[in-house]
């Protein structure tokens, strides 16, 4: 896995390095945890992003 895979994971985002099917290493994305059923269903989840915590706590 590349760096910037190990850091988006870190961070909360979906790799498409990961996928089974078809591995789409350049594709990142952010699923707030919900499967592609889900998503498809329209289910919603409070998409909150690590990064925001992560620049505040090297702020502080």
């Amino acid at each position: 896995m590349t760096r910037v895979g190990v850091i988006a994971k870190s961070l909360g985002f979906v790799r498409g390095g990961d996928f089974e099917l078809f591995r789409d290493f350049p594709d990142l994305g952010m699923s707030g945890g919900l499967s592609t059923r889900g998503i498809q269903k329209e289910l919603r989840t409070n998409l909150v992003s690590r990064v925001a915590s992560a620049n505040s706590e090297k702020g502080a």
